[in-house]
């Protein structure tokens, strides 16, 4: 049978496919890793995720514990400054109070005549102001009389007589605890006021009332308090460690010291703004109702949080409410996180230092593992490699694990399939591209006979036949003979067929393709300019679509016919019955544009008659126009004369007409006026035809209308003996 050159080109043009096919040598390289790499990297996983883990949860767990450390340690220390400081104070109220009870100081604070005090009265006044001052690190202490001028003062640059109410201005703090302190008779503490003036340091006041033996007041010793005096309970930071430090908010959550470095440019005339502050300030105004005093547990009820600080630096802090005679100051004491966790970063390295030693071993550990695993598995890629260049392969590896031997008897079976696949591929291919130059061949012929006669070259052709018969079905039940190849006249094939008559009707019906093979009648013989033979086999092919067979085709070749050489016929039968359709579909179009072309013509000429009708009537049209608008402008100029005529005899102006004669007049007036409507309405008629025909809608007076009629119609009704009667 026939053997193209297709079919010995066919795998190198398959192993060309699929190398430059995605899923070919190289395809998705670049996203897969190696085995080498993939072992490498399970191995670092399998071994890193767990000392991962457990270093980042001990590290967790020192962060949390030195955290938690820390914060009992601030919580411990701030209680114990709390209870310095409300020492301090309790200890200055009651040397405030011993000194007002002093005879000298209330004697003084009255001074009824000062000058009449002898000198050492008030040297021993002064030298008290002094010991109280010193014994509670005061700023200042003066004495006052009740109208809060000053008496003593322990600072020669206070100057006496002085009304530090009345400097200091009404509604002040100072002015406030002065008011407080004569209408209670108790000592008062004006808190820590913010400094008003840059470079001054906040100060607080407390005064103490002078009493007379009938509790009331005649004077007052006044103590001037500053930021050192809140310096007595701080500095015990080395229970906490380096880092920490103290500082004190007023209620307005002014900064009132500047302990260990944290005003170092006096930032507190600004608000302290923290979230550790804005919490102690929320907490102390909503715990009390006014007049409630703030208790002690919920002084205490504050805990160490975790805020931005003072500097914006994370910080953890706890703040202490200490209360001075109804003032509140919060003591705040913090420690930056950093500080706090200074001491693990020794950990920290240790812990990373663990890590890359255990990833350094675990390494070299994959890449030992990896190498014996991977190299007899390359060696069998190599050899993968020279199959898929289409090298013949007499020897596989086989070293290695069982796995990679096992690997090797997998990958020689499929080379022995791949063989057959390889055939199989072969063939296909060359049935595909005998099928692609059987439809161009098809396609470019345009009438039914050389359609036939194409196919049936290409099948002898390709079967290197020697005879070739192509029927196709002409009617219902009739096949003819469309295109022949090799017969001679001893031979001609019988020219119709009917269906189910002789094998070839047979084929047409059954729809099956046959082959008659060892034939010995003469009658189909082969005939060249030498001998002359009959042909052995004959292939009966019907061509058929969606069920209807179209025509058969009938072969003889001298060759033996293998099932093989009959997958060509199974391939394209549709294609070429498809063609068949192709062609009758284009006769059928080319008689339907002939007759289109024929009716078009015809139709041309109707149009022409048509149109010269149409002008024709277009003419008339134009002359019956013209005639009503001349005829209508002839009648005008008589019946505007018999208009005029009539108005000068109705009007009458000689008075010889009678009464009847001037009636008369009258209704030839009124007609003539409706003869010259109608003209006018004729004129309308030619102006609708035209086109230009305005509507104008106007009223009409009925019983006007009735008179004129009966003006019109009355002489001729009583010219023929009518009675006439306009309702």
């Amino acid at each position: 049978m026939r053997r193209n050159s297709e079919q010995s080109n066919a795998l190198p043009k398959l192993q060309d496919l699929a190398k430059s096919s995605p899923g070919g040598q190289h395809g998705g390289g670049f996203f897969r890793s190696s085995l080498r790499t993939t072992i490498m990297c399970w191995f670092l996983v399998i071994s890193l995720v767990p000392v991962i883990f457990v270093s980042l949860v001990g590290h967790h767990n020192a962060v949390q514990n030195r955290i938690d450390d820390i914060s009992r340690k601030l919580q411990a220390v701030s209680v114990i400054e709390k209870m310095d400081l409300e020492k301090y104070y309790q200890d200055l109220q009651h040397q405030a109070a011993s000194k007002a009870q002093s005879p000298g100081l209330g004697t003084l604070a009255a001074k009824t005549n000062p000058d009449h005090y002898p000198g050492t009265l008030i040297e021993d006044a002064h030298r008290e102001l002094l010991e109280l001052r010193d014994n509670t690190g005061a700023i200042n202490v003066l004495l006052m009389d009740v109208q809060t001028r000053v008496v003593l003062s322990c600072d020669p640059a206070v100057k006496i007589g002085t009304n530090w109410g009345d400097t200091h201005g009404a509604g002040s703090r100072l002015k406030t605890t002065f008011e407080l302190a004569i209408a209670s008779g108790e000592p008062a503490f004006s808190g820590y006021i913010k400094a008003r003036v840059q470079g001054q340091i906040p100060h607080a006041y407390h005064v103490e009332p002078i009493l007379t033996p009938e509790s009331s007041v005649i004077g007052f010793i006044l103590v001037k308090l500053g930021e050192d005096n809140f310096h007595n309970g701080i500095g015990r930071y080395e229970l906490v460690g380096t880092g920490v430090r103290f500082y004190a908010l007023n209620e307005d959550l002014d900064l009132l010291t500047s302990a260990f470095g944290v005003m170092e440019n006096r930032p507190h005339l600004n608000s302290v703004l923290t979230e550790n502050a804005v919490r102690w300030k929320d907490h102390r105004d909503g715990a009390r109702s006014p007049g409630q005093p703030y208790s002690v547990a919920e002084a205490t009820a504050f805990s160490v949080h975790v805020y931005a600080g003072l500097h914006g630096e994370e910080v953890l802090g706890v703040i202490q409410d200490l209360e001075i005679l109804g003032t509140h100051v919060g003591l705040v004491s913090e420690i930056s996180r950093e500080a706090a966790l200074a001491g693990l970063k020794r950990t920290d390295y240790s812990l990373l230092g663990l890590i890359l030693v255990v990833g350094l071993l675990v390494a070299l550990a994959g890449m030992v593992v990896s190498s014996r695993l991977v190299a007899p598995i390359n060696q069998l890629g190599q050899v993968m490699q020279r199959v898929s260049d289409g090298h013949e392969v007499w020897t596989l590896p086989d070293r290695g694990p069982q796995e990679v031997r096992r690997l090797t008897d997998i990958f020689q079976f499929m080379i022995s399939k791949l063989g057959a696949a390889q055939e199989v591929n072969q063939r296909q291919y060359a049935l595909q591209r005998n099928q692609f130059d059987l439809n161009e061949k098809l396609r470019r012929e345009n009438s039914l006979e050389d359609m036939a006669q194409a196919g049936l070259d290409y099948f002898v052709n390709y079967y290197s036949a020697q005879m070739g018969v192509f029927y196709l079905l002409e009617s219902k039940d009739t096949f003819r003979v469309a295109a022949k190849y090799g017969v001679w006249d001893e031979s001609e094939p019988i020219p119709e067929i009917r269906l189910g008559h002789g094998l070839v009707g047979q084929v047409a019906v059954q729809k099956e393709l046959r082959v008659l093979r060892g034939i010995n009648e003469n009658r189909h013989g082969v005939e060249t300019g030498l001998v002359k033979s009959s042909v052995t086999n004959l292939i009966l092919a019907p061509i058929h679509l969606e069920g209807r067979v179209l025509g058969v085709l009938e072969l003889g070749v001298l060759a033996e016919v293998t099932k093989e050489d009959l997958d060509l016929l199974h391939l394209v039968g549709e294609n070429v019955a498809v063609a068949i359709n192709a062609a009758r579909s284009r006769e059928r179009v080319n008689r339907l544009l002939k007759e289109t072309w024929r009716q078009t013509t015809a139709l041309s000429k109707q149009q022409k008659k048509l149109k010269e009708s149409n002008r024709q009537l277009e003419l008339a049209d134009q002359y019956k126009s013209e005639f009503l608008a001349n005829m209508s402008h002839e009648l005008r100029t008589p019946l505007n004369s018999l208009l005029i005529m009539s108005q000068v005899l109705a009007e009458n102006r000689q008075r010889n007409l009678s009464r009847s004669e001037v009636e008369a007049a009258v209704t030839i007036n009124k007609a003539g006026s409706d003869l010259l409507l109608l003209i006018n309405d004729i004129l309308d008629l030619s102006r609708v035809e035209a086109g230009k025909l305005d509507l104008c809608f106007e009223n009409v007076d009925l019983k006007s209308l009735v008179a004129d009629m009966g003006d019109l119609f009355s002489p001729l009704a009583k010219k023929q003996g009518v009675e006439f009667r306009a309702f």
